[in-house]
């Protein structure tokens, strides 16, 4: 029998319950279901960071006393894929979250008189076109001037110029609608890889690019974080239990308030933008540090100055997620990502229901532990002067 989420939500805010992990593997053409892994699974990390590209990776320990784990054509071997999940465990019932579609890198077989065991790493399906296991070009790709960049995404998924498999990808990509067109002819060839296309791409529009939990390729915008709902609240009623410890790091190295954008050069036109943070409830605005400038971003590609002025802000937004961090070890909510906002409230530290985006997650499967980097949501709720 199977929980509920709300099961899930109520057993978590009691803390006692056990952290499990299954992992199934999947067909590489098709990702139908193959065998699927629990008792056998030893140990493993999962680590997600917000990032372009590559966002998860995974490292687990299967015990293989009786050697069905070694690799071959049929199971574990190049280019196969795994599904992983986490879950809880109460009561002898099962409540499971997906966490990701990834790709098996270099397995280890580790064999001794008394224990026999496999060790395996695995990250994304943007490895797919990376070059690690597939994505080199072996002709050129040219997406014309004008191109809606949507269009020119599909176009570089089912292009010819993949050295090996076609379609690398059964499923489809979610791409968010947009009206951002190239204004300029995009052209890579020998010796480039399918993730340097994607991520130019991801550059010019200031998007970002990346495999979702479910293992969907996502292109979108970077949401305003102060449209997000919580997706959990530490340390408030019900749910002090689930948080352990938090710690709060400044940096004061490398703290950047102002960033500014030169584009190309139209008619003796250029596309300028500036960004500067102006935010009144951020602690590294230009009133209270000074102007503080990020080294200038010089990028001809960008052929106006709505672009220039998407980038700067997006460039801008990095940068401060960087000024400032919160570190939290807490009981394993296996139901939250990185970009989703969390909140916390602690008398010590003044805090009420302070909002916080998550940055990066790492679960240790078996450990009742997680951890969370996150940054306060009101040093990225930006206003920016132009």
């Amino acid at each position: 029998m199977s929980l509920t989420k709300q099961d899930y939500f109520d057993i978590v805010k009691k803390g006692k319950y056990t952290n499990v992990a299954k992992i199934v593997f999947l067909r590489r053409e098709d990702e139908s279901i193959i065998s699927e892994i629990t008792g056998d699974i030893l140990s493993g990390n999962l680590s997600i960071n917000k990032q372009n590209g590559v966002r998860r990776s995974v490292d687990f320990t299967l015990k293989n006393v009786d050697k069905k784990y070694i690799p071959n054509k049929y199971g574990i071997w190049i280019g196969s894929k795994i599904q992983l999940y986490l879950g809880i465990k109460f009561n002898n019932e099962f409540y499971w979250e997906f966490h990701g579609i990834f790709v098996l890198l270099n397995p280890t077989l580790n064999m001794s008189i008394n224990n026999n065991t496999i060790s395996i790493n695995a990250i994304d399906k943007f490895s797919l076109y990376d070059g690690q296991y597939s994505g080199n070009l072996n002709d050129y790709v040219i997406i014309n001037n004008g191109t809606n960049i949507n269009v020119a995404i599909n176009s570089i998924l089912t292009s010819s110029a993949i050295i090996g498999e076609k379609n690398l990808d059964p499923k489809s990509s979610i791409l968010e609608p947009t009206s951002i067109a190239l204004s300029y002819e995009l052209r890579k060839g020998y010796g480039d890889k399918i993730s340097s296309l994607l991520s130019e791409l991801a550059f010019y529009s200031s998007r970002n690019i990346y495999y979702n939990r479910f293992g969907f390729l996502t292109f979108e915008e970077d949401i305003d974080d102060t449209t997000k709902g919580s997706s959990w609240d530490f340390g408030f009623d019900d749910n002090k239990l689930t948080l352990q410890s938090f710690s709060k790091n400044e940096h004061f190295d490398n703290v950047f308030n102002v960033v500014k954008v030169i584009g190309m050069t139209i008619d003796g036109l250029t596309a300028i933008a500036t960004a500067k943070n102006i935010n009144p409830l951020s602690n590294t605005n230009i009133d209270i540090i000074g102007e503080k400038f990020a080294p200038v971003i010089e990028d001809s590609r960008i052929s106006d100055s709505l672009l220039a002025q998407k980038r700067a802000d997006f460039e801008l937004k990095k940068l401060i997620r960087l000024n400032s961090s919160i570190n939290i070890s807490c009981l394993p909510l296996i139901h939250l990502d990185v970009d989703e906002i969390i909140t916390i409230t602690n008398e010590n530290s003044n805090l009420y229901r302070e909002r916080f985006v998550i940055q990066s997650i790492g679960f240790s499967f078996g450990n009742n532990l997680m951890s969370i980097t996150a940054t306060n949501i009101k040093e990225l709720s930006l206003e920016i002067e132009v």
